[in-house]
């Protein structure tokens, strides 16, 4: 799921949203927006804890199982929007996440992942190391995680 406007669920999509995660679904949601208060993230947020609480959505560990599920990563990989592309040089430090029933069941990225991941590779040629890899431990954790 990613976007940069509204997020805002019906009641029957709240609930399905619900029984998706509770039921071992995964859940990738990335904000477009790469700011930190804007409505896609203010909105996602609030639909997040009405589903399943204020508490639930939390800052993920650099230890966590997504950063080494086969590419080793000591936290979340920057990107060249939070590098260079936005002109803000805002860098997000962490990934948050809803654990649930011991397993990560919605990961939540403000850092717009899905967008460089599109881009040509020439774009990311600044990185220290191309964070496409990335998507590759989210794929493998969301299958055996």
């Amino acid at each position: 799921m990613a976007g940069h406007k509204l997020v805002e669920f019906s009641a029957d999509e709240r609930r399905n949203f619900e029984q998706y995660g509770r039921r071992g679904g995964f859940v990738f949601v990335d904000d477009c927006n790469h700011d930190i208060d804007g409505l896609f993230a203010r909105s996602f947020e609030a639909e997040m804890a009405s589903i399943f609480g204020a508490k639930a959505l939390r800052p993920l560990r650099n230890d966590h199982p997504l950063f080494s599920s086969f590419f080793t990563f000591d936290g979340p990989p920057t990107t060249g929007f939070e590098l260079n592309g936005w002109g803000d040089d805002l860098v997000h430090e962490y990934l948050r996440g809803i654990e649930i029933d011991g397993r990560l069941g919605v990961l939540y990225s403000n850092k717009d992942y899905g967008c460089e991941w599109d881009y040509d590779w020439r774009n990311k040629r600044w990185l220290a190391e191309d964070n496409t890899k990335f998507a590759v431990n989210i794929a493998i954790y969301a299958l055996t995680g």
